[in-house]
């Protein structure tokens, strides 16, 4: 499975992730939105980053669901 379809899963499962970057810059929280090139990860405090998921260099799931509500 490549990074685009575990990115998916993720956001299906309500996973938190683990996103590192090129640069070792690392973003962690709820998957958003997937687009055709670029993930969007909200972290802590409701902030968001968009990343080109070619810029990334790791990735991990947690087994730990995200138990935070989002308000819409």
């Amino acid at each position: 499975m490549d990074v685009t379809q575990q990115l998916q899963q993720a956001k299906i499962n309500n996973n938190k992730v683990t996103v590192t970057i090129i640069g070792d810059k690392t973003f962690s929280g709820k998957v958003i939105n997937i687009a055709r090139n670029h993930v969007k990860i909200e972290t802590s405090h409701n902030s968001e980053v968009s990343l080109w998921i070619e810029s990334i260099s790791d990735f991990q799931v947690s087994n730990e669901h995200n138990s935070e509500a989002i308000d819409d």
